[in-house]
This record gives structure tokens, C-alpha cells and sequence, in this order.
């Protein structure tokens, strides 16, 4: 079995609304996102799991979506640790993925120096 990732990156902001008003997070603020997204698969006949080209349509999702927005019209209160199993969803209803493949796990880093990483066996919130 192998695991493989693809890392996308944009350019949004986002406010966490269930913070109190004098937090510096509860103010609209920007991030430079990176997603990273792991599929775990057997190799198949062109010696590979997943043709990262097939990301394409996740890749325009997020070029739509975030890339120069307000996450907060996404979802409610935008957290890296939500964010992340919202893009799992995402992703899991934008590829197509060959039998034997799935998403492992989506990891979203706002800093260079943090990051977050949601798996399925995670509970939904």
C-alpha cells in the first residue's frame, strides 16, 4: 500500500465568530492556506496510485471558492481543524478515485509553523 499527496495552496481570510470580540482571531484576518491531501492505494497498471492531473477539478474548487475570499461564506466559523474535514468532504465528492484508493487524511496549514490534519475515522462535528 502507498500513500501519496498532492499540496495546493491560496491566498484567503477568515474570522472565528464563536471567539470573544478582543481576540485577535475574532477579527477578519488573512492566511496563506496550504492543503495538503493523502491518498493511500495500491500501485495500478501505470505504476501509480492516482494521476495528480485528476485533481483538477478539487484544484478549480478551490480556486473558486477560497482563493481570495471569506472562507466564513463556506462554512460557519472557519477553524484550520474544520476547514480540514470540510476539504475532505470536498475532495471525496470532486475525484474520482480508482477502486482501492481513498483520501487518507487532509492537512491545512494557515502558518508555516502550524498545521492540522483530519482523517475519517475522526468525529464529524
Amino acid at each position: 500500500m502507498y500513500t501519496i499527496g498532492r499540496t495546493f495552496k491560496f491566498e484567503a481570510k477568515h474570522y472565528l465568530p464563536t471567539l470573544p470580540d478582543d481576540h485577535p482571531l475574532a477579527v477578519e484576518h488573512w492566511h496563506s492556506y496550504e492543503i495538503t491531501v493523502n491518498l493511500e492505494g495500491p500501485l495500478d497498471s501505470h505504476g501509480w496510485v492516482y494521476d495528480y492531473n485528476d485533481f483538477a477539478d478539487f484544484d478549480n474548487h478551490l480556486t473558486t471558492y477560497f482563493d481570495h475570499q471569506l472562507v466564513n461564506n463556506q462554512f460557519y466559523n472557519p477553524t484550520a481543524e474544520r476547514l480540514a474535514q470540510f476539504l475532505y468532504g470536498t475532495v471525496q465528492s470532486l475525484t474520482q478515485l480508482p477502486e482501492g484508493v481513498s483520501v487518507q487524511s487532509v492537512t491545512v496549514r494557515e502558518h508555516p509553523d502550524t498545521f492540522t490534519t483530519w482523517t475519517p475515522n475522526e468525529e464529524i462535528l
